[in-house]
């Protein structure tokens, strides 16, 4: 870290446990709501916030760093294991999910 960022990461420990905790609880709840928010409502980005959240609270909870711990093992594991897969194989199924989409939005825009 930079200097400065040490002496902030100092400063922040030094603020009182419950109030520290506290803090990190309002913050990572929000993120999540957001993301819970977001599940609902269409768009794209409500992954970023759920692991925004996680990473948030797992400054201070035990639990939370568990669970983004448990969170990025299962992504490795996942790019892993896509690592393995042909590229031919990705393609097709690329391929074939574009179809059904543009399949999808065209019945949507033309067969309502």
């Amino acid at each position: 870290m930079s200097e400065l960022g040490d002496s902030l990461w100092l400063k922040w420990r030094r603020v009182p446990g419950p109030i520290r905790k506290s803090a990190v609880m309002l913050i990572g709840l929000t993120l999540l709501a957001v993301g819970g928010v977001l599940i609902i409502l269409p768009g794209p980005f409500t992954l970023p916030f759920v692991v925004a959240a996680l990473a948030v609270l797992a400054s201070e909870f035990v639990w939370a760093e568990r669970v983004f711990r448990r969170g990025q093992d299962v992504t490795k594991s996942a790019v892993d294991t896509l690592k393995r897969v042909p590229n031919g194989i990705i393609v097709a199924a690329v391929l074939l999910i574009a179809t059904g989409v543009a399949i999808a939005g065209y019945w949507w825009i033309f067969h309502r």
